[in-house]
């Protein structure tokens, strides 16, 4: 008994030892290849290094590509390479693959893959990928000849009926492109004959008849409760049958007809719309009161003439989103009246907060005659001096005219008219702007402000009499720019009567008094140069606050000859 066992010990020592030996030898066989027994595509690869393989798949994948891939339908036939129909070989993904067999970080699990892979359990196919668009492409394009693709319902507006009519989807036959994909996948893998024969199945429309009928009854419903009525305070717009089959369309979305209302024309109509409803902000309008109505000895406290406005803007993009939804959610809300939806902004200075913005007193006056302009400089000015009109200046800001002034052009409303450029004297858009900066400059020396940039003009301009109490600007530079010294807003107002421009300052009377001495014009020559001066002097409580003096040296008009070439 004790021999038998020893026999059978001994056997069981000599089968371990010699797997052991297999093992090792086969690892050892296996090492830096890939594992004996794999297979790529049918390609015996085991036992080879990583190019060795790689010779050999590529010269394989060459060779097979030499015959052009045949599409076969009766006796129509098409041919086309990988590259066409948008397939490429994932030859180093193949091989990676392959490489990888036998190496698992699992020593065990390693093994066990290289004893299957000597059994033929590895036949790895051949990776490819396909760029989808370029496939459909190509295929929709090759074989468009042999395919009736299905039709989907649709509906097409009748005018003598004034209803949709049902235009009913077709069954079709289109190539099956999913088979197509499988030939393919096969004859990769095996490197087999390039000829794919091509079979034709049947295409259901995606939208049926019972669908398009139930879109039918949906827009008919909505066509049939017109005229919808836009609605803004006390003023409505009806949008009729006719507006409504304009802005409407049908667009297919998967198995159904959608109605689609275009937000393009909508947002058009309404913009059409806007200057009915739109309203610019305007500060409240001041004006001075007087002591005594018989001698009319101005107090400069302001009394209002006319109220605020509020500006009001209709919501374009808003509005067309809520007409949309409003209309298309007709058939189960029964809702006819859309409230338009504006945005109310309140104006700067209104009756309300005048004592807390500071604004009790007319400050101080400017003005200026600009009679005998051409046309296009009398435009300029009221569109320049209107930029103004309401604009606050806060306590200790400076002003800056070229800013609130803003850009000049024929965008802005500007027409070409002289002005002083370069040595001549040439049209450009914005020509007259310096009777609104003029006009601005003595207001505010008017008022005692601290002036703090002001330039004179090149010449004497007869617009601005009398010389040197001028300012010229030209954005950037120069500018018109002064500080608000007072304690509190100052408020300004443009008015135009006649040929006169003035501005008006309303703010807190804080007390100062205001000299000015001059203009003073000297030195002037036969050829109309001239210099002038302008003094300016603020007291405040009798003492004297500040004292500026303005110098103007205007050249002769000769040196600046006028160029007529208006701009378009």
């Amino acid at each position: 008994m004790e021999i038998n066992q020893r026999k059978i010990f001994v056997v069981l020592i000599t089968i371990f030892l010699s797997l052991a030996v297999f093992l090792l030898a086969l690892e050892a066989a296996n090492a830096s290849r890939i594992v004996r027994g794999v297979k790529a595509a049918n390609l015996k690869l085991g036992g080879l290094k990583f190019n060795q393989a790689e010779r050999i798949l590529d010269s394989k994948i060459e060779k097979w590509q030499e015959n052009d891939l045949t599409f076969k339908n009766g006796n129509e036939k098409w041919q086309s390479t990988l590259k066409e129909l948008g397939i490429e070989i994932e030859k180093d993904k193949t091989l990676k693959q392959a490489f990888q067999i036998g190496r698992d970080k699992n020593i065990l699990i390693g093994l066990n893959q290289q004893i299957r892979a000597l059994f033929g359990k590895y036949n790895l196919p051949l990776g490819f990928k396909i760029e989808e668009p370029r496939f459909s492409d190509f295929l929709n394009n090759q074989f468009k000849g042999i395919e009736k693709p299905a039709r989907n319902a649709d509906l097409v507006y009748n005018q003598t009926k004034a209803d949709f009519d049902l235009i009913p989807g077709e069954t079709g036959l289109v190539v099956d492109k999913q088979k197509i994909k499988e030939d393919l996948a096969k004859r990769i893998n095996s490197f087999s004959s390039p000829l794919i024969e091509l079979s034709l199945i049947e295409e259901k429309p995606k939208i049926t008849n019972e669908e398009a009928l139930k879109t039918r009854q949906e827009v008919s419903m909505i066509l049939r409760d017109a005229p919808y009525q836009l609605k803004h305070n006390n003023k409505n717009w009806p949008i009729n049958k006719e507006t409504l089959l304009d802005w409407l369309s049908l667009k297919p979305k998967e198995n159904n007809l959608e109605i689609i209302l275009n937000q393009e024309k909508i947002e058009e109509y309404l913009t059409n719309l806007a200057p009915s409803i739109n309203q610019s902000a305007a500060n409240v309008r001041l004006t001075a009161t007087s002591t005594d109505p018989l001698i009319g000895e101005p107090v400069k406290q302001v009394v209002v003439l006319t109220p605020s406005k509020n500006r009001i803007e209709l919501k374009i993009k808003e509005n067309a989103l809520l007409i949309t939804k409003t209309i298309l959610n007709q058939p189960a809300a029964g809702q006819k009246e859309i409230q338009l939806l504006t945005e109310l902004s309140p104006a700067l200075v209104d009756i309300k907060n005048l004592d807390e913005l500071g604004i009790t007193h007319l400050l101080s006056q400017g003005t200026s005659d600009f009679s005998g302009s051409p046309k296009n400089r009398v435009h300029n000015i009221k569109i320049g001096a209107a930029k103004f009109d309401g604009a606050l200046i806060k306590p200790g800001e400076e002003f800056s005219f070229n800013e609130i002034l803003g850009e000049i052009g024929p965008q802005q409303g500007y027409l070409a008219e002289l002005v002083i450029k370069k040595g001549k004297t040439i049209p450009e858009y914005g020509g007259g702007l310096c009777q609104v900066s003029t006009t601005m400059f003595r207001a505010a020396v008017n008022a005692g402000l601290k002036i703090t940039e002001r330039f004179p003009h090149s010449f004497p301009v007869r617009y601005y009499n009398p010389q040197g109490f001028d300012a010229t600007i030209y954005p950037p530079h120069p500018n018109l720019r002064f500080i608000n010294d007072t304690p509190n807003n100052i408020l300004i107002q443009s008015k135009i009567e006649g040929n006169h421009l003035s501005f008006e300052f309303f703010g807190t009377d804080d007390g100062r008094k205001t000299e000015i001495l001059g203009p003073y014009v000297f030195d002037k020559k036969e050829d109309g140069s001239m210099k002038a001066s302008l003094t300016q002097k603020v007291y405040k409580n009798g003492e004297l606050l500040r004292e500026k003096t303005f110098y103007s040296n205007y050249k002769s008009p000769a040196l600046y000859p006028v160029e007529r070439n208006p701009l378009e």
